[in-house]
């Protein structure tokens, strides 16, 4: 071969393995320009250091970062003009023109060394492009491109609506109380989206859960229907107004008249009520004029209903309360002149010490001072105040947990606001007295 203005080293890597077990690989430490000549000096590194990035080789010169591990059987030199170690693909002498370079011109190592490269690259998780920008441009598709690839297949994806009218179609039909509960089980995850519950609602669906709450003899059916009508009416108004129209308030109401005993089903007719009341006013009227108050003071006062139920009742009265500037004369009757919120605040010095949960206890508590802002329930409230003090007491003692301390402390100074209002108004009344 001919010398050059560029002296090129060119040597056969070779790997060794060091007293430690450690492949040592040769590295380029030092070079020299002395009369057209060039000397290198080898030393070796600890495999375990270099980067963990395999050098890909072509027959083409490539540069060879720092720290890039080299397969064996390369050429490799030192470019004098970049100062750059470079690599490529080993060439026989002999076998220099391009024929022979396209058929047995890789050494066998090397070859076995590239096809763990390439498996490598193919390898779950990893691709070529090293911007993570464009691996996840790559890796989400549109809705459009995902139903051709199912159309493909013979597979179809349905949209939200699609599947409620399917739902509803499956109701009407379905005879078995186990289909109609898993068709009301899937329906009521979708009915919690705006959209999905006017579409429902379009169809004929709050006619359908109607029809279930009244018919059905199952209480896990018409607890189920229940669930799904409070949650398609929750805060949407549009929903609220067609239960109105069709009359639900008086299906809700007479199967919670006789719920006695199963806490399921009369927490989810109160939810369903709630849901009806606070999305349109209008509801409270239904619930006025169909009786409301007086199921609702049988609850709070009977055995037969959980604490969950008259707790739901306690907080959905407390919600009439704080809209009061907003009270239509219905609702002013309903909550004032039928003694519900009376019944209430002498029911609640006997539901306190009843109470454990402190996430219920808040709920109580929160009805007592809208009471109070509205001068309620005076003739009570000596007969509260040791059920409040006993809970001041209880809680003071909870205050330090890490956790829940923060809540402990807010439910206890809350109390004792209460309780300083009411001695306050009962010495008033004492001395007006």
């Amino acid at each position: 071969m001919k010398l050059a203005r560029e002296i090129v080293v060119i040597f056969t890597l070779l790997v060794t393995i060091n007293s430690d077990g450690h492949s040592l690989l040769p590295v380029e430490t030092s070079k020299e320009e002395d009369s057209g000549t060039a000397s290198t000096q080898v030393n070796v590194i600890n495999a375990d250091q270099r980067d963990t990035e395999e050098f890909v080789p072509t027959m083409e010169w490539q540069e060879i970062k720092p720290g890039q591990s080299i397969p064996k059987g390369l050429h490799v030199r030192i470019n004098f003009e970049t100062g750059l170690k470079e690599a490529k693909i080993l060439v026989p002498e002999s076998d220099t023109n391009e024929e022979s370079i396209g058929s047995n011109a890789i050494s066998p190592p090397l070859e076995e060394a590239l096809k763990r490269i390439a498996s490598s690259k193919d390898a779950p998780g990893l691709t070529q492009d090293s911007n993570p920008s464009v691996n996840q441009k790559q890796k989400w598709r549109s809705m459009k491109e995902i139903k051709e690839s199912f159309t493909k297949q013979n597979m179809t994806i349905s949209s939200e609506m699609e599947i409620v009218s399917s739902l509803y179609e499956r109701l009407l039909k379905e005879t078995q109380d186990n289909d109609s509960m898993l068709a009301l089980d899937d329906l009521e995850f979708y009915v919690h989206k705006y959209d999905n519950a006017v579409y429902f609602s379009d169809l004929g669906g709050v006619v359908l859960l109607k029809h279930l709450i009244n018919a059905s003899s199952q209480p896990d059916i018409v607890a189920k229907a229940a669930l799904t009508l409070g949650s398609a009416m929750q805060s949407n108004a549009y929903v609220a107004r067609a239960a109105i129209k069709a009359g639900i308030m008086p299906a809700l109401l007479g199967r919670l008249r006789t719920a006695v005993f199963n806490t399921t089903l009369s927490n989810r007719l109160i939810f369903a009520i709630s849901s009806l009341v606070r999305a349109d006013s209008e509801g409270v009227n239904d619930l006025a004029a169909q009786g409301g108050s007086k199921i609702f003071r049988s609850i709070i006062a009977g055995d037969e209903y959980g604490l969950k139920s008259k707790v739901k009742v306690y907080t959905l009265v407390d919600d009439l309360l704080t809209t009061e500037s907003e009270m239509t004369p219905a609702t002013r009757k309903f909550l004032l002149e039928d003694d519900l919120v009376k019944q209430m605040c002498h029911q609640l010095s006997r539901l306190l010490p009843l109470t454990p949960q402190a996430a219920q206890v808040d709920k109580l508590i929160s009805f007592l001072e809208a009471s109070l802002s509205l001068s309620l329930c005076k003739e009570h409230y000596e007969e509260l105040q040791p059920s409040l003090s006993a809970l001041e007491v209880g809680y003071g003692q909870r205050m330090k947990d890490p956790d829940m301390g923060e809540f402990y402390q807010s439910i206890v100074e809350r109390i004792k606001l209460c309780s300083s209002q009411m001695a306050s108004k009962t010495s008033t009344k004492h001395e007006e007295l």
